[in-house]
């Protein structure tokens, strides 16, 4: 979010992407505490809680927000990028921070704790913030290269398949998202680098771990290698945008261009929901707003899976003889949104405890006393 404002809109995007959290530990801010935050809150059965005025360190998300600043800057300098790529590593740290083991957490990941399953790691793998590489460059005719130079900055989360990287693009200065990247090794020396335009960028700083970290928090093993990130983790992603600097214009393109889908699909997002309409008795169609104000009926089972919040919302309003279906549907979204805020439980097959993970197995191997 780009502004205070955003706050809102932001907690329902939390609530789409990663289910609905119990309790929200929030400051005295005017828009954690406004009427729209609230109504958020109570549509949700989400337990509010507030820290006492000028005592921030009782809000625990603190520390780990300060932690990712810290590292952040250390990554800025030791890949050399610009200063106005903060928000993009911020990204990028607070991804991989996810996805790494925390001893706190029993030796799991937070996002193992938060969806229930182990992550899958490959992409993380393959490159580090702001790695040099080429991508595919999909207008390119014969016989002219087909190859494109650019930065490797984060994942693309939401695009493609897992091995979707988001890259900034040295010729259009935008950031976009690409599954077809390499390595600058071995080189393409038909592009030429001398049309490319310079990037005011700080000098790597060299240091070692024992210099960048205190021994608290090394890394036993470190799978970039050359980054050497510590292992605490907390799961700090709606920093990465919180405090934009208006007045700093490239962090702000920067920053733009991440929000820009690969083919500006997001003037197809619905904006609104204006009517509906039963076709037949198993068939209900919506009338749909999207973000260009054009207008067309979709589907119910599409509208749910789409925009379930939108339609949440609409279910609420609704009248006629479908409003009671569709606050049914309505209550069995939240109750799916609840379960999948929860941690996974065990599971039992036939009476026997099944592991979800190699660790869960270990620890069944012991409690039983096999050495298989």
């Amino acid at each position: 979010m780009k502004k205070e404002a955003d706050g809102p809109q932001a907690l329902e995007d939390l609530i789409r992407n990663h289910g609905i959290p119990v309790t929200l530990k929030n400051d005295n801010s005017q828009m954690q505490s406004s009427k729209v935050w609230t109504d958020i809150c109570r549509k949700f059965c989400i337990k509010q809680c507030f820290t006492e005025p000028h005592h921030p360190h009782q809000n625990q998300a603190e520390r780990y927000v300060g932690e990712i600043k810290r590292i952040v800057t250390h990554v800025l300098d030791r890949s050399g990028a610009p200063d106005e790529f903060w928000a993009l590593c911020a990204n990028y740290v607070t991804y991989v921070y996810n996805r790494m083991a925390h001893p706190m957490l029993e030796n799991t990941t937070p996002y193992e704790k938060c969806h229930g399953y182990t992550p899958d790691i490959s992409a993380i793998l393959h490159f580090s913030f702001y790695d040099p590489i080429y991508f595919l460059d999909s207008d390119g005719s014969f016989p002219a290269t087909r190859e494109r130079s650019g930065r490797f900055v984060s994942f693309a989360e939401n695009v493609g398949d897992a091995l979707t990287y988001r890259v900034y693009d040295d010729s259009t200065k935008r950031v976009i998202a690409r599954s077809v990247v390499r390595n600058v090794e071995p080189p393409n020396n038909r592009l030429d680098v001398s049309e490319t335009p310079e990037i005011s960028r700080r000098t790597p700083i060299l240091i070692g771990h024992e210099e960048l970290f205190p021994d608290k928090l090394l890394v036993e093993i470190d799978p970039l290698a050359h980054t050497g990130y510590p292992q605490e983790l907390e799961d700090s992603k709606p920093f990465i945008e919180e405090h934009l600097d208006d007045e700093n214009d490239r962090g702000a393109e920067v920053l733009e261009a991440t929000k820009d889908d690969v083919d500006d699909a997001s003037r197809w997002k619905i904006k609104a929901i204006l009517e509906h309409r039963e076709v037949n008795p198993r068939k209900t169609e919506f009338l749909v707003q999207f973000n260009d104000d054009e207008k067309s009926w979709i589907l119910l089972s599409i509208i749910i899976r789409s925009e379930p919040l939108l339609f949440s919302d609409y279910a609420l309003t609704a009248h006629g003889k479908r409003a009671n279906v569709f606050r049914q549907k309505r209550r069995q979204f939240i109750t799916q949104l609840k379960q999948m805020s929860q941690p996974s439980t065990k599971v039992f097959k036939y009476g026997v405890r099944v592991p979800k993970n190699v660790m869960e197995a270990n620890e069944l191997d012991r409690m039983e006393g096999n050495t298989l």
